[in-house]
């Protein structure tokens, strides 16, 4: 009897270790793991090309932060700049991230500069942005999106430039918008926002 109970001691200590190793390990790396989902999973539902600088994730407060974003246009437009993010912050459910499911109470995003492309064939990012908003679903995989409470987008700069010559500025007008949004419901609403302001009235009328 003593050799059983020392034996399932044993194997108690031995798990709880393991536990212990683990919640380590996963707040160590806690920001390598968001900043792949970011740069890797995102990249692929949006086709857009994502790279994140700096992450920051603060487990009592429920906040991650990114610092100084690019995002590129796809491959079909040549993988041009499309906009410099100086910092997104986002506040998440706690309680929605038990069942799986990603909810913002609160997301807060800045956009220095958001560049549009433009070609002779009729391509563009207009195009594009009403596309990705009428397709994009972050409901497959591991997570599912849940929605935003509050939006606070931040627009500085919008730009245009040709395909066949980027590198020159056809025209820009400084936006210097600021919106604040509350419940919004898919991700094609969050993106429909973005295409108000930079497009007129192709997402919802809540602005």
């Amino acid at each position: 009897m003593f050799r059983i109970t020392r034996f399932i001691a044993r194997w108690v200590i031995r798990l709880l270790l393991f536990v212990i190793l683990l919640g380590v390990l996963c707040y160590v790396f806690k920001d390598r793991a968001v900043k792949y989902y970011i740069d890797v999973q995102l990249a692929k539902v949006t086709g857009l090309r994502i790279e994140v600088e700096k992450v920051n994730v603060d487990l009592l407060s429920r906040t991650l932060t990114f610092s100084n974003i690019e995002v590129s246009h796809p491959l079909i437009m040549k993988n041009i700049f499309l906009a410099k993010l100086s910092g997104v912050k986002a506040k998440v459910s706690a309680w929605e991230l038990t069942l799986r499911k990603i909810r913002f109470e609160e997301l807060e995003v800045n956009v220095e500069v958001f560049q549009s492309v433009e070609s002779s064939d009729g391509l563009s990012t207009e195009i594009y942005m009403r596309k990705l908003a009428e397709n994009i679903d972050l409901g497959t995989g591991f997570w599912e999106y849940a929605g935003v409470e509050k939006f606070n987008l931040t627009i500085n700069r919008h730009q245009k430039v040709n395909l066949e010559i980027p590198e020159k500025i056809k025209s820009w007008r400084d936006l210097n918008t600021h919106v604040t949004i509350e419940n919004i419901a898919s991700p094609g609403d969050l993106l429909g926002v973005l295409n108000t302001i930079l497009y007129g009235e192709l997402g919802p009328k809540r602005i």
